[in-house]
């Protein structure tokens, strides 16, 4: 059943590459209108809520890039392919990827038991951020991912995260592992020197 609707569209600019909307399904309407019987009864059949209902409810729309525009080749070369873009109507706002954090107080195993997102405007606009360094790691469900070692701007701080590349490959994996995202979308949190503030809070739980 989908639960974002299955569309494409351009997405201007800054964004140059066409946008394949993220689907939960394989199924989705080609003019992109929601099946809202479908919709109705998964909310129905589910205890809570999915965070993807809530967030296209809101105004932001999910999108998977078809390809890297020429401004953001060198974030592919390092590893920063894309996650969910999101969308606030027809501006993109921010995006979602998957990985986890390299602290103690997550799994040693690295199985992407949290959803963090950046601003777009950081990590695909801007070429302030440094990666220290970088290794594969294995993930299950995922087609690849890296432990990434990085900088920010104006920050000496060291940041690592574990970031699961292909996402919609990813995404339709972890659907039939019954993974649910529960994302809270604020939009106007989205501001370009700042990491964690378009979801301010994102977990998946398996059922």
């Amino acid at each position: 059943m989908p639960i974002v609707s299955h569309y494409s569209k351009s997405a201007g600019a800054a964004t140059a590459s066409l946008l394949l909307a993220l689907s939960l399904s394989a199924c989705g309407t080609e003019n992109g209108t929601q099946d809202t019987d479908n919709g109705q009864e998964a909310a129905e059949n589910s205890s809570q809520e999915s965070g993807f209902v809530e967030a296209e409810r809101a105004g932001v729309s999910f999108e998977v890039p078809s390809e890297w525009d020429a401004q953001s080749e060198d974030q592919a070369d390092e590893g920063w392919e894309p996650g969910f873009i999101l969308y606030e109507g027809d501006e993109p706002v921010g995006w979602v990827g998957i990985y986890t954090s390299l602290t103690e107080e997550n799994d040693p195993n690295l199985t992407g038991e949290l959803i963090t997102v950046g601003t777009l405007r950081d990590l695909r606009l801007t070429r302030g951020y440094e990666v220290k360094s970088k290794e594969e790691v294995d993930i299950s469900g995922a087609k690849s991912a890296f432990a990434v070692n990085y900088t920010l701007p104006n920050d000496d701080e060291n940041r690592e995260i574990v970031y699961a590349t292909d996402i919609g490959i990813v995404t339709s994996e972890l659907r039939a592992l019954n993974v649910r995202a529960q994302m809270i979308v604020d939009s106007n949190e989205a501001r370009p020197s700042e990491l964690d503030h378009i979801v301010n809070s994102v977990k998946v739980e398996e059922e």
